[in-house]
């Protein structure tokens, strides 16, 4: 296994545990916005952990788009090709926008929940806020077996 197999896998796994972390720290936003006003350690530590898991995937999808990845190399080489071909702009443009935007809206959402006053439920309202853009751009601009840049939901052992 070369290091862009690795990367390919190691990218899916943090992607999926990315995404089951941010649903959940949605839920717990919708749950404590109606009526359990409960900010725990737990959740505290399910946030941080999230924003790991979004550098960490920030760090390995750099690594993918400028140094290993053949399918990011093509379309930086001829990026004015790139752009009439959806594919092709899809993976050298809009994923990666979306999940830079993904790394934004989790470090916002930390700092904006950090700094609301936890009486009056203002923590749930921005973890709610900032946790429900998240897993919409992860869901729009993530390769989703369902989506129209399909790929598998977990690469392991060298699948495409």
């Amino acid at each position: 296994m070369n290091s862009y197999e690795l990367a390919l896998e190691v990218h899916s796994i943090v992607r999926l545990a990315l995404t089951l972390a941010s649903i959940l720290l949605l839920v717990l936003g919708l749950q404590g916005w109606s009526g359990n006003r409960d900010w725990g350690v737990g959740s505290k530590m399910l946030l941080l952990f999230t924003m790991i898991l979004a550098d960490l995937q920030l760090l390995i999808g750099l690594g993918l788009y400028f140094a290993w990845s053949p399918i990011a190399s093509a379309a930086r080489a001829d990026f004015g090709a790139s752009m009439k071909d959806p594919t092709s702009r899809y993976w050298a443009v809009e994923h990666a926008a979306a999940m830079i935007g993904v790394i934004v809206c989790v470090h916002l959402g930390k700092i904006f929940v950090k700094r609301a006053d936890g009486n009056d439920g203002s923590q749930h309202r921005q973890l709610t806020l900032w946790f429900a853009i998240v897993v919409a751009l992860i869901f729009w601009m993530s390769p989703w077996p369902f989506s129209g840049v399909e790929r598998p939901w977990l690469r392991l052992g060298g699948t495409p």
